[in-house]
């Protein structure tokens, strides 16, 4: 559901709010990438995060927050620049806590488990977004502002449905880092913001020299969050026995 809601507000958002930007969307990403390297380096002190309530909160009311004031950029001209800006680094800050949470999730469990769920997600996500398509703007607010709470209480439950002995741990167990996971998902992404670059380019007919420059801060970017992202998982597989 966290994904339908990056996908409605800063990824290829149908919306069209008029003051975003792809810069923006390099703010969020890269707010995310510096939260998460910062939680992986100071994993052994505040971890793990699944059992804290404060960590849900502060994720989840970032993330509402954001969404808050992203749409009413389209309603407040004179000030949508700063709004979509606030937007885009509250918006990181509460991705990066749940990317942590279901990292956490995802390292307790086998790899076919995790594959399952993943593929689940991004097709139930797709439903979830071509569904609010076709929502006026109010109910298209409140619908996608519920989601990263629904997302939450999700992670929650599925915490508390796995055996205690299966659960992240104080303790810590030797792993390795998946580089060549890392690499692949950064390279899949790189097609896609290239793909997404294409289309632009055809739709258009033209780029120009910053947009381009903005493109490629753009690919960077994706890169690096889904390799944070491998990185958080791998810790938190760390964690669990």
């Amino acid at each position: 559901m966290y994904r339908a809601w990056i996908e409605i507000t800063f990824v290829g958002s149908f919306v069209g709010f008029q003051a975003f930007s792809v810069s923006m969307r390099d703010i969020f990403d890269l707010t995310a990438i510096v939260e998460m390297l910062a939680c992986v380096a100071l994993a052994r002190r505040i971890g793990p995060l699944f059992n804290r309530a404060r960590v849900y909160i502060l994720s989840g009311s970032f993330m509402l927050l954001s969404t808050v004031l992203l749409f009413a950029s389209s309603f407040m001209p004179s000030i949508a620049l700063e709004l979509c800006f606030a937007s885009s680094v509250l918006g990181g800050l509460g991705l990066g806590l749940i990317i942590l949470i279901f990292s956490e999730l995802y390292g307790c469990l086998n790899p076919i488990r995790v594959t399952l769920y993943y593929a689940s997600s991004l097709v139930f996500g797709a439903l979830i977004v071509y569904v609010y398509m076709g929502f006026k703007m109010p109910w298209l607010f409140a619908m996608t502002a519920l989601l990263p709470v629904a997302a939450l209480l999700c992670a929650r439950r599925a915490f508390g449905l796995l055996p205690e002995g299966e659960r992240p741990q104080k303790t810590w167990v030797s792993v390795s880092v998946p580089w060549k996971i890392m690499l692949l998902m950064g390279f899949s992404h790189f097609r896609t913001a290239s793909s997404n670059r294409v289309l632009t380019v055809a739709r258009s007919g033209r780029i120009h020299h910053r947009e381009r420059l903005s493109w490629q801060c753009s690919w960077s970017s994706a890169c690096w969050c889904n390799a944070t992202n491998s990185i958080s998982t791998c810790f938190a597989a760390s964690r669990c026995r």
